[in-house]
């Protein structure tokens, strides 16, 4: 019964919340205004500190400052209360100083005799200490801080919310992720931008503690001496006593509170709470350990220093040092027996079986990227591959694979590998603890940092510190976390191997989701008009020019009406991309509602048809003779050159009737490069020709 007493009891005061903030609020107000009793000023001035402690705690163990965005009111909240428990103190101090030490409570008469000694001269220096202390350190630091995080906070947003934009777009993260994170971003301007006004009132507040600490004695000595008939000495001491313990138990929560207030604002965002990244950076450099003992021991024996504190401590640093060291080896020692363990365990029958299966897709990473991919050691590169295979779903229309991931001690510690099924297709090596930062072509100011290739698209990047990250995304540039990096190299990977990746398995799970809400299409389609291996390779063909295939009716539907007639799966592809109009428009289409498109010449056009015609009477789609294949790869890449230099995606156009010859000889000459017929363009699109290709061509 108790316990579910006190269920009810915490129920009640969560759900009423707002309820008890504002009796905080009016309690304040009443601690001004009424007088009360020494007992309850104790009872306040202890919830005063312990508030002030368990502020500082929570501003340790927070992993973001956001976590904790209620923390400027609190500041406030903080600093009314502090001040309106001064107001109590002097009224009962100014009111029953002359009783005694204890006219304010056991609390200040404790903090004046224990604290201070009972000499109120060394109460009035360790008060200036503690001003000095909390008004022109950490108070004045604090506020410097938050005015410049605030300012480089909004300043930051413009470039933050394009770096959500793009990974939005890169398929990294969902439209749900990308209003969280803009939500994030706002409210993270909010918070730095309160903090700066906020840390005001601590100043203030520490301002408000000197003149009332002075008016507490000089008013304290004439109530005294005037009222009382105290001696000038008697006076002096209880009433500085009284308002120098006063002062003390007042300053000390200021003084927690404006640290806290530091540790917030100086706080950069990490997946761990300060204390664990503490330990973790300090234990990453044990030879600093090593060279700091080795400093402390020379200290020690210089003659007329004091030896055992600094040999102590050097002992200390050492025995640290060797410990980490020590951890750090262990781990690593663990890491290979685990691997080679694993592989004494498993029988022969199982290895060989191991062997012989090969993942479709698998990502490889040396020892030094494990925590990126360990959930437990908070590594996101697993939740990121998760949403980008939901994403390439989206996006594509194809099932993706489940992506392998291990570790290779043959591989550098940095480095990784991502392998289509069991072949090597591209690997990279990072720099842990750093940032990508790429030139979107806009950005206004040179950064500092190592020079490096973005892997997924071959651009120019640099790797660059937690340091220069904020002046790289004011200047304009894109600034992208490590499993970010990683995620979007394996989703252009799978991109550029859509169609490999895509295998009958897939086609019949496609094909079965389609049936669930058509049947009648799937089941005459398959097998009385087309094969399943036929469907899957003009799915293929489809993936390898970048066309999604999430318009699964519109296809089946397209090969239902041709595919009485036509078999070749080629020639089938070429009438479902006409069906797909829309879908490969949206594709290439420009952000002004255009289409820039290369065009070809007569004599081009001419001599693509006239080779067609010949291929096509040898059965093939890409023979072409010598001399005219010439002219075509010197017209080609000097049109594409012209467009790239112009900042615009080479697209070319064709007639219907060639366009899958003229893709079939092009590709080898440029990789990737996209052809479409004019049957493949929707309707009502407005398309600019920025270049044509025209050759000397005699039939």
């Amino acid at each position: 019964m108790a316990n579910n007493g006190s269920a009810i009891k915490d129920n009640f005061i969560l759900k009423n919340s707002d309820i008890v903030l504002a009796l905080m609020f009016f309690m304040v107000i009443i601690l001004m205004v009424l007088p009360i009793t020494t007992w309850m000023l104790d009872i306040f001035l202890t919830l005063s500190i312990s508030f002030s402690i368990i502020v500082l705690l929570i501003s340790i163990y927070v992993m973001r400052p956001l976590e904790f965005s209620t923390f400027p009111t609190i500041l406030l909240f903080s600093t009314v209360f502090r001040l309106s428990l001064e107001i109590a103190a002097t009224r009962l101090i100014l009111l029953y100083g002359y009783k005694g030490t204890d006219a304010a409570g056991v609390v200040i008469q404790s903090f004046g005799k224990f604290i201070i000694g009972g000499n109120y001269a060394v109460g009035i220096v360790i008060f200036i200490i503690f001003i000095v202390i909390n008004f022109l350190v950490v108070t004045k630091g604090a506020g410097r801080v938050a005015e410049v995080a605030a300012r480089f906070t909004l300043d930051a947003m413009p470039g933050k919310q394009m770096s959500v934009d793009a990974e939005l777009n890169s398929g990294l993260i969902n439209d749900q992720e990308a209003r969280k994170k803009r939500s994030d971003i706002i409210k993270e301007a909010d918070f730095y931008g309160s903090m700066d006004g906020a840390s005001k009132f601590v100043r203030g507040d520490v301002v408000a503690a000197i003149v009332i600490i002075v008016v507490n004695i000089i008013g304290g000595l004439l109530i005294g001496i005037f009222q009382h008939h105290m001696s000038l000495a008697q006076a002096a001491s209880d009433y500085t006593l009284l308002s120098i313990g006063e002062g003390l138990v007042a300053q000390i929560p200021a003084l927690i509170v404006s640290t806290a207030s530091g540790v917030i604002i100086t706080r950069a965002s990490r997946e761990t709470n300060l204390s664990k990244e503490f330990s973790k950076q300090f234990a990453t450099y044990p030879r600093a350990l090593y060279t700091g003992a080795g400093i402390l021991f020379f200290f020690g024996i210089i003659p007329g220093l004091p030896h055992w504190p600094f040999i102590l401590l050097a002992l200390i640093l050492a025995i640290s040092a060797f410990l980490i060291s020590r951890d750090t080896l262990r781990k690593k020692t663990e890491i290979e027996q685990k691997s080679v363990e694993e592989k004494k365990i498993v029988p022969e029958s199982q290895i060989l079986e191991s062997v012989m299966q090969v993942d479709i897709i698998e990502l490889e990473v040396g020892y030094g990227l494990i925590s990126y991919v360990d959930s437990s050691r908070s590594g996101e590169l697993l939740e990121r591959i998760k949403g980008l295979r939901k994403q390439i779903a989206a996006d594509l229309g194809m099932i993706v694979p489940p992506i392998h991931i291990k570790d290779n001690l043959a591989l550098k510690p940095n480095e990784y590998v991502i392998l289509i099924k069991g072949v090597e297709v591209s690997r990279f090596e990072i720099m842990p603890g750093k940032y990508l930062a790429m030139n979107p072509g806009n950005a206004t100011a040179n950064i500092a940092g190592t020079v490096t290739k973005e892997p997924a698209f071959n651009l120019p990047a640099l790797w660059i510190d937690e340091s220069e990250k904020q002046k790289a995304q004011l200047a304009g540039w894109t600034v992208v976390e490590i499993p970010a990096v990683i995620a979007t190299h394996i989703v252009e990977i799978i991109k550029q191997n859509a169609a490999e990746l895509l295998t009958r398995q897939d086609t019949q799970k496609l094909l079965n989701i389609l049936s669930a809400k058509y049947p009648k299409i799937v089941d005459d389609l398959i097998p009385n008009v087309l094969s399943l291996s036929t469907v899957q390779k003009i799915l293929e063909n489809l993936l390898n020019e970048g066309i999604p295939i999430k318009d699964m009716l519109t296809i089946i539907e397209t090969l239902l009406d041709y595919g009485t007639t036509i078999k070749d799966p080629l020639m089938l592809t070429e009438y479902v991309r006409s069906a797909l109009k829309r879908t490969i428009t949206k594709t290439i289409l420009d952000a002004d509602g255009s289409i820039k498109v290369i065009t070809l010449g007569k004599n081009f056009e001419s001599a693509m048809l006239n080779e067609y015609k010949k291929a096509k009477e040898l059965g093939v789609y890409s023979a072409i003779e010598q001399p005219v294949y010439q002219k075509i790869i010197g017209a080609v890449k000097e049109q594409v050159k012209k467009a790239l230099d112009g900042g615009h995606t080479p697209v070319i156009l064709t007639s219907p009737a060639i366009r899958l010859f003229v893709k079939n000889i092009l590709k080898d000459i440029i990789p990737g490069i996209v052809v479409v017929s004019s049957a493949e363009i929707a309707p009502n699109i407005k398309l600019q020709s920025i270049g044509n290709m025209e050759i000397d061509y005699a039939n």
